[in-house]
């Protein structure tokens, strides 16, 4: 019965770990887009007209 419980939360704690590596990573895949639209966005105006 401990050898379940023991699988048990190896198995849950294994989910929990990759749901938060895919989060990360959403995360991530967002921030870069994020990031690559104000570069754009930079390129496009100038400094100035970004910052004001």
């Amino acid at each position: 019965m401990t050898i379940f419980v023991i699988l048990c939360i190896l198995v849950a704690a294994i989910l929990a770990v990759l749901l938060i590596k895919s989060v990360v990573n959403e995360i991530k895949i967002h921030i870069t887009k994020e990031t690559n639209r104000i570069i754009q966005h930079i390129n496009n105006n100038g400094i100035s007209n970004t910052i004001c």
